[in-house]
């Protein structure tokens, strides 16, 4: 049976924008309660780590698709980082790995290709 699942929002995202973004760390022992619930919880988390001014830089560039956290600015995703960096104090035993994202796409694909096939082996 395979159980093996991908996606791209996790508690990760609810801790780091929710959380640390929108400053309510009176919010974190509710957050570990209801983390602490789950039932299916990933085994490996990637996280695509930038430089917050890099990341409001390549958001203005886009002339669309900009939603409400994308239009906060460099302090709010300064925050949002921080959150994502925590994350893996909140989930022990969890495989938590940060990939360059400043790097060329075809590099930042290949490390977290190599993070992948890592997990694999480990966890079969």
């Amino acid at each position: 049976r395979d159980d093996r699942v991908i996606s791209d929002r996790a508690a990760s995202s609810t801790l780091a924008y929710q959380i640390f973004g929108r400053q309510r760390h009176d919010q974190l022992s509710l957050f570990k309660y209801l983390n602490g619930l789950h039932t299916c919880n990933p085994t490996l988390y990637i996280f695509l780590d930038l430089d917050p001014e890099e990341a409001v830089n390549r958001i203005g560039r886009r002339s669309t698709d900009q939603d409400r956290f994308d239009k906060e600015g460099v302090a709010f995703q300064t925050r949002v980082r921080e959150g994502f960096r925590a994350f893996p104090e909140f989930v022990p035993g969890v495989s938590c790995h940060f990939v360059d994202a400043s790097q060329p796409p075809d590099k930042v694909f290949e490390d977290v290709l190599a993070v992948i096939v890592e997990h694999l082996k480990v966890f079969g």
